[in-house]
């Protein structure tokens, strides 16, 4: 499961879920990943809806179960 960091963005082109329920700085567990020609999109465990993956940047990943959202206080696991 990736981990990834939300850097605060809400531009997206393509559509995208509401930014207004992420917080800057704040981890979240990636639960899927969308290809597209010429974007991606993050399915974020907890969360509705898409949201594009410039918003975002990989911290690491988890093995197993984990909170949908990982407080600043928990071990990313593995980095890539």
């Amino acid at each position: 499961m990736l981990v990834v960091r939300y850097n605060g963005e809400t531009e997206t082109f393509y559509g995208s879920g509401d930014p207004s329920l992420l917080e800057k700085d704040a981890l979240y567990i990636v639960d899927r990943i969308q290809e597209h020609a010429f974007h991606t999109q993050y399915y974020l465990s907890g969360f509705p809806g898409n949201y594009n993956s410039c918003w975002f940047e990989p911290v690491g990943t988890l093995a197993g179960t984990a909170p949908t959202k990982i407080e600043k206080k928990y071990v990313v696991l593995s980095l890539r």
